[in-house]
């Protein structure tokens, strides 16, 4: 290929698109670069996130039930150690009653 040739190749080009396609791709690909690196960002910042929640929601689930239970469990100990000592009297529907109620006074069970 001679040098007349060669520069036929490149006097058919434009100088203004020589100049400006190398800038636009390169803009094209750093900016498609970037927002693809920020999305997979937000993906594990949300990820992260929502593990953090629900591990904070699941504890709190869970002493609000230990906590909740732990009324119910008391009372029936309380009643059965009192029905063992004989304090309790199960044949006596009255004197059980007011022994229930003033528990849900004591312990302000709705």
């Amino acid at each position: 290929m001679s040098i007349s040739r060669k520069r036929s190749l490149f006097t058919n080009i434009p100088l203004v698109s020589v100049l400006v396609v190398p800038f636009v791709a390169l803009i094209v690909v750093t900016v498609g670069l970037v927002g693809y690196l920020s999305d997979r960002s937000g993906h594990v910042a949300v990820q992260k996130m929502e593990s953090q929640i629900s591990g904070e929601v699941r504890n709190h689930v869970q002493t609000y039930l230990d906590n909740y239970l732990k009324t119910p469990q008391l009372i029936n100990r309380l009643n059965a150690n009192s029905f063992r000592l004989g304090q309790l009297d199960i044949t006596n529907p009255e004197a059980l009653e007011r022994h229930l109620l003033q528990q849900i006074k004591e312990f302000n069970v709705d």
